[in-house]
């Protein structure tokens, strides 16, 4: 590498096809409108699929529950949406859950009666239920996306000091003149090829 062009590399930072590299661009937070729309509208795809398995599940079981733990099978699905989607996906999960619950499970079935005070107290139930889920489910979410984010952020700044380290050590090597740098310890922490070459020839 020319002089010039190690020196502005060290100065500058690492560069990729010619521009400056900014670590911020790995941020998924900064990730195009379009990508985060389309990672929204798999989360709802996740909160839809999840809400009709769960509705085929409790029509399998109902011979064995019957009118009995309408929402059982629904509270699964909310987990998997806020898992797969966040909190929103969540919502929506739970909101379509109740309604298909109330529709194909409650008596009378096949008919939405929310006006009767069974319905009144299991939507509140339901409520209560799905809320707690979806608050755990995104703070473990939440969690874990940061402790990924973090980690990549650690690995993108090891990886950018050691491009930076090799290239202040390729401007020393360019050097005709003897350099070196010890640790307190007296280890070499850097040392010049004129310097190395000196060591040599002695």
């Amino acid at each position: 590498m020319p002089f010039s062009l190690a020196l502005g590399s060290a100065i500058y930072g690492p560069r990729r096809n010619g521009r400056r590299f900014d670590s911020s661009s790995t941020d998924p937070h900064l990730a195009p409108s379009s990508q985060r729309n389309r990672s929204s509208w798999r989360g709802y795809v996740v909160a839809l699929a999840a809400v009709v398995l769960a509705a085929a599940i409790r029509w399998v079981l109902n011979p064995l529950f019957g009118n009995e733990l309408p929402f059982l099978t629904f509270f699964g699905a909310v987990a998997l949406a806020v898992w797969g989607g966040g909190w929103r996906s969540a919502v929506v999960a739970a909101a379509c859950g109740f309604l298909v619950a109330e529709y194909l499970f409650i008596e009378p079935r096949f008919s939405f009666t929310l006006d009767r005070l069974f319905a009144v107290g299991a939507l509140a139930g339901y409520s209560l239920s799905c809320g707690l889920i979806i608050f755990l489910g995104a703070a473990e979410r939440r969690a874990t996306a940061t402790a990924r984010r973090e980690a990549t952020q650690r690995a993108e700044i090891q990886r950018v000091v050691q491009e930076q380290h090799a290239g202040l050590q390729q401007i020393i090597d360019g050097t005709p003149f003897m350099l070196t740098r010890c640790s307190r310890d007296l280890r070499y922490l850097v040392v010049s090829a004129a310097y190395d070459g000196m060591e040599i020839e002695l």
